[in-house]
């Protein structure tokens, strides 16, 4: 039995492979958000840390920032769609885990060059870190 391996594929049909894959990884991200409540990780301050993000994540490593972008934004329309956050939750998400995955795929970039600098992969995760703190201090409704 031969084993599928997607890249051998050419053209539209390697695009189309990840297209629905990433869909795929979407649907799974909805899945997390649907069982958040039983495998969240509870904090002592009324949050959850859940795993909603992660096939982003998996796309990025897997696809590419394109796929990975399309992977969050459909995971945040299912967010906006099912959860009772709604809008403030599915923007919450996008915009918590957007400057991560561009960080890390920024740092995925220079890793793939010669030269490699440790302070310019530390640079990156600190600004991704700043962005993304200042993001939620801003988009962040107080009192919910």
């Amino acid at each position: 039995m031969q084993r599928f391996n997607f890249m051998h594929l050419h053209g539209k049909a390697k695009d189309t492979y990840k297209l629905v894959a990433s869909l795929l990884l979407a649907a799974c991200g909805f899945l997390l958000q649907l069982v958040n409540g039983i495998v969240g990780i509870q904090t002592g301050f009324g949050m959850v840390v859940d795993f909603v993000a992660v096939p982003a994540y998996i796309a990025l490593f897997a696809f590419g920032l394109r796929y990975s972008l399309l992977t969050l934004v459909f995971i945040s329309l299912f967010i906006f769609f099912s959860s009772p956050t709604g809008f403030i939750g599915a923007l919450m998400k996008f915009t918590a885990t957007l400057p991560s995955l561009l960080s890390l795929w920024f740092v995925m970039k220079i890793l793939r060059e010669k030269n490699v600098s440790y302070s310019g992969l530390f640079l990156a995760f600190v600004l991704g870190s700043l962005i993304r703190g200042v993001l939620m201090l801003y988009l962040h409704p107080v009192g919910v």
